[in-house]
């Protein structure tokens, strides 16, 4: 996937990544994409002046399919 013209934010912070290989996404920005715990994200990579960047969005249809699963299993649970 190309995007032309792409503007980058700096959203001011860093954050380490811990020892196996997870990045935070603090809550602010959290909520500023709609992101909740179990959502699936998709990862890109773009290369601008001579700099790798990593990008993230909300995979909003595999999320949406499996927070379903998810909502179907707890109903069937409680059902039971």
């Amino acid at each position: 996937m190309i995007i032309p013209n792409v503007d980058l934010v700096p959203e001011h912070n860093s954050y380490k990544i811990d020892g196996s290989g997870r990045i935070i996404i603090p809550a602010h920005m959290r909520n500023k994409f709609n992101v909740d715990n179990g959502d699936f994200m998709e990862y890109f990579t773009a290369y601008v002046d001579g700099t790798w960047f990593l990008c993230c969005r909300k995979d909003e249809e595999r999320s949406r399919i499996e927070k379903e699963k998810r909502d179907a299993a707890k109903k069937k649970a409680g059902k039971a």
